[in-house]
């Protein structure tokens, strides 16, 4: 059996480096670029390559384009040794996104959500989706109903989720309600539990309120300040430590895999923690949220 089926995002990230703040950045303007780089991102393809690299047994479920960008996309998957479930390819292109970065060392992220919005249970088969894990990202519109019936499904056959919604689904709480109560772990940023729970409480307390939506583990990151973890009984604060930011474009998801696969071979809590920013540092040095990935081996 796979350890673990990713369902999110697959898209091409056009990395777009400009040596001005965002205040410097006018209406109008003429900005000089100093580096464009061409990925593959999006948080389901993201995870899945982590956690493949991490020594776990994985599977991406998603949907692309018929076009180069999502041939490229699905090459890349099976370079790194991530099962991709058999999906029709859709008639929308595969999704794209233009990521600002600036001198703040943070991004502004333009996205066309193409094929990732056009997901439904007709393109697959779903007893292909068999794992101990489901790692569940962002998907919105059509492809968003799908999830809720995998999760579902899932379910039923005593898989565990694990769910890391953005921003989107996040501040749309009722929307998210039902995988919420189907929810084993679910991982977030500061910004994004306080939008769910439409509160400016401090850390323990929005963990508190998110886990009686259903989630039996809630973590919270909170960049430079670290992470903290609240399972009902278990509860820890975890510092990050030091690091040089290049660009933030893809550090949740290295954390998110990072703990998950951690907790897959066994680890302890705390460690998974550590080896899920560990992951998350190693991504935050470099441009491109796949191309610093650490391996088991190099986490140890």
């Amino acid at each position: 059996m796979l350890d673990v089926v990713c369902m999110g995002s697959s898209t091409i990230d056009l990395f777009v480096n400009v040596n001005k703040s965002m205040k410097q950045i006018h209406p109008g303007d003429k900005t000089l670029v100093s580096n464009l780089d061409y990925e593959t991102g999006g948080g389901g393809t993201n995870g899945a390559v982590s956690l493949a690299r991490l020594g776990c047994k994985v599977a991406y479920l998603g949907k692309v384009g018929d076009d180069h960008n999502g041939e490229r996309i699905l090459k890349e998957l099976k370079k790194e040794n991530v099962k991709v479930i058999k999906t029709k390819l859709s008639k929308l292109r595969t999704s794209f996104s233009v990521l600002l970065e600036t001198k703040e060392k943070d991004r502004t992220i333009f996205t066309f959500k193409g094929a990732n919005n056009d997901l439904s249970l007709d393109d697959f088969k779903l007893k292909k989706v068999r794992a101990k894990w489901l790692y569940m990202t962002t998907h919105l519109n059509k492809s968003f109903k799908t999830c809720k019936e995998v999760a579902r499904y899932v379910k039923k056959r005593n898989t565990k989720i694990l769910f890391n919604p953005s921003q989107y689904l996040a501040k749309q709480k009722s929307k998210i309600s039902p995988i919420l109560k189907l929810t084993d772990i679910i991982v977030l940023n500061k910004v994004e539990a306080q939008l769910m729970t439409k509160s400016k409480s401090g850390t323990k307390q929005l963990a508190k309120i998110i886990s009686s939506y259903g989630p039996k583990t809630v973590i919270i990151t909170e960049g430079k300040k670290g992470v903290y973890y609240f399972d009902g009984v278990n509860e820890f604060k975890i510092p990050a430590k030091p690091t040089k930011v290049v660009s933030t474009a893809g550090a949740g998801d290295a954390f998110t895999s990072g703990f998950l696969a951690a907790r897959i071979k066994g680890e302890d809590i705390k460690t998974a923690l550590n080896i899920g920013m560990k992951n998350a540092s190693s991504v935050l040095k470099h441009l491109g949220t796949k191309n610093k990935l650490l391996t088991w081996s190099e986490m140890r």
